[in-house]
């Protein structure tokens, strides 16, 4: 069974979809299943990811908004954990400040 945690950090309405939200979410898979957190937004949170054609996320233009903003593991030689992280892609940024734009006019 797969299974994966999530939060949501970022949510206003969607002007492309109407109806909808746009909602940035950290997700925290804990099992390493393919397509796992695509499938969970999908069917599990009735949220899939903007433009995920696979899953039936909207297309906004801006390609699939997904990306790993951090990893963390245990290094198989030292056992010591070993951890990246990343900024928000810029173009993530972008995507959501536009719908946040066009829905205030």
């Amino acid at each position: 069974s797969a299974v994966s945690h999530w939060r949501v950090v970022h949510r206003t309405r969607s002007p492309s979809v109407p109806g909808t939200n746009l909602t940035t979410l950290e997700l925290s898979p804990q099992t390493g299943r393919t397509h796992q957190l695509r499938i969970h937004c999908s069917t599990g949170l009735g949220m899939p990811i903007v433009g995920d054609r696979k899953y039936g996320g909207p297309n906004l233009g801006c390609g699939l908004l997904l990306c790993a903003a951090g990893v963390s593991f245990v290094h198989p030689a030292t056992k010591e954990r070993v951890s990246y992280e990343m900024r928000e892609p810029e173009r993530f940024v972008m995507a959501r400040e536009a719908e946040d734009r066009a829905f205030c006019l």
